[in-house]
């Protein structure tokens, strides 16, 4: 009976062990992969870098390292529309990262791009990304309703706890938290119209006048573009230019910063 228990102990020790050695080996799997592609890296074998970058993503989802490395790597193969979109993937993920800004600077001088003006509210919105605005907005308005609610439900049948949410720190606490509540679905819904956003890839692309390849072109946009996507309509998107010209291009000519899948 003894060494059956033993035994029994021995396998639940096993068991438990396993997912923090499997862990482990999958942490070293990742610093290795990295070593090998940050190797390819420096010995100019861009392609085979990539292929090891693209791999990481694919297993364990985009990091904003990661993506300013591959970022980097289109950079030095002169591919600076891809580089331009994979800094701005990064930028999504890290927002106000000073390494990631001047990057996309110095890649849109090389596209011959000018950069564009932040607006003022930009510098407030891109604080957060927009998954963290949109949980700091749930935050906000569970506090003032935690605190709020116990005053509606027992107010009359508990006095001495309903006298001390009422006093003036704790009346203020869910007026700040539906103000910071309210500032933060404001940064979320500007954040996620970022998401629409999208790189034109192919240089020269045409904006057409409708979703046809006979269509008439209304303008010419250049490789690193900064579009705002709309519908689609088979191979074509319409879309709006920074300048507010509308029309339909390609969707082989740009790539989107937040990716489908």
């Amino acid at each position: 009976m003894f060494r059956s228990f033993i035994i029994l102990l021995s396998l639940l020790g096993i068991l438990s062990s396993a997912p923090a050695l499997n862990a482990s080996a999958r942490t070293d799997e990742l610093k290795n992969s990295l070593e090998t592609a940050n190797r390819f890296y420096s010995e100019n074998q861009y392609d085979r870098a990539l292929a090891i970058y693209n791999r990481i993503i694919n297993d364990r989802g985009p990091s904003p390292d990661l993506l300013k490395n591959i970022g980097n790597t289109y950079f030095r193969m002169g591919d600076y529309a891809r580089a331009l979109l994979h800094y701005e993937r990064a930028l999504l993920l890290r927002p106000n990262h000073p390494d990631i800004i001047n990057n996309i600077r110095v890649t849109r001088e090389m596209l011959g791009l000018e950069t564009p003006a932040s607006p003022p509210t930009k510098v407030f919105t891109s604080f957060l990304n927009a998954s963290e605005w949109a949980w700091l907005t749930w935050f906000c308005f569970t506090i003032a309703s935690l605190i709020w609610f116990p005053v509606r439900v027992y107010g009359r049948t508990r006095p001495a706890l309903a006298n001390l949410l009422r006093t003036p720190a704790m009346r203020a606490i869910p007026v700040l938290c539906l103000i910071l509540g309210t500032a933060a679905i404001g940064a979320s819904y500007m954040e996620t119209l970022s998401l629409r956003h999208a790189i034109v890839i192919r240089k020269d692309a045409s904006v057409k006048v409708s979703p046809f390849p006979n269509a008439q072109d209304r303008a010419q946009i250049r490789a690193g573009e900064r579009i705002r996507m709309g519908n689609a309509h088979g191979s074509y998107h319409s879309i709006r230019l920074s300048d507010g010209t509308t029309g339909w291009i390609a969707t082989s000519d740009f790539e989107p910063i937040m990716p489908s899948s």
